[in-house]
């Protein structure tokens, strides 16, 4: 946060900055003075792909999941190429009903995921991204082999961690689930709450007894 601060004092005018000073005000769950930083900067540049699609995350985090959706769907439109902005708002889009939109995001984001394998094949997110995309799609072995392979490649990058946790959701192994997620917050970033809570890639936990434990172990984490 320091770093944009400075940078700010030099020129307010820079969206990057902005960008950054709204990730960083995210991560310390300053949200509303966030979602200043981050809209100041899709003033600045509406055709920041960055802006859009780093201020979808603490979007969704506060629970405004059209808003994120927009902002998704604005960084689809301005780099098509990146399988992040479609993989992100698969479970957006199951959250709001939106059926249609749910599988077409979950289409190209194996489309795109697979192209960045080919580019970049010691990536694991690429990977575990198309997992999940494929599970959608009820391709479920094809879902394991990549996640196989994300983990073949790296297995303790919490991201992959985390999204692996809704892999296992989705196939009913609460236990493969939980363990991931037990490994994810052990780096006690606040945000993963959040998540947890949200994501509907994770609906198969809800009523898992160790989810409430898991929730309770997360907000020991924030309040220390």
């Amino acid at each position: 946060m320091e770093t944009s601060v400075k940078v700010l004092a030099l020129d307010n005018n820079l969206a990057e900055a902005h960008t950054s000073r709204g990730v960083a005000l995210s991560a310390a769950r300053k949200f509303d003075e966030a979602n200043v930083e981050f809209e100041r900067a899709l003033k600045l540049d509406p055709n920041s792909f960055a802006a859009h699609f780093l201020y979808a995350r603490p979007a969704f985090q506060q629970g405004n999941i059209s808003r994120a959706v927009e902002l998704l769907e604005r960084a689809a439109q301005i780099n098509p190429t990146d399988y992040k902005p479609p993989a992100l708002a698969i479970h957006m889009y199951r959250s709001l009903g939106r059926d249609q939109d749910t599988k077409a995001a979950a289409q190209k984001t194996v489309e795109l995921a697979e192209r960045e394998l080919i580019s970049n094949p010691e990536d694991p997110r690429p990977a575990i991204a198309g997992a999940l995309a494929l599970l959608e799609l009820g391709e479920e072995d094809r879902a394991k082999d990549w996640t196989t392979r994300a983990h073949a490649i790296e297995d303790q990058d919490p991201i992959c961690l985390y999204n692996t946790a809704c892999v296992y959701s989705h196939l009913g192994d609460a236990k493969a689930a939980f363990s991931l997620l037990e490994q994810v917050i052990r780096n006690g970033r606040p945000f993963w709450k959040d998540w947890i809570q949200n994501d509907s890639d994770l609906d198969g936990l809800r009523d898992h007894p160790g989810y409430q434990k898991l929730l309770q172990r997360l907000e020991e984490r924030t309040q220390s």
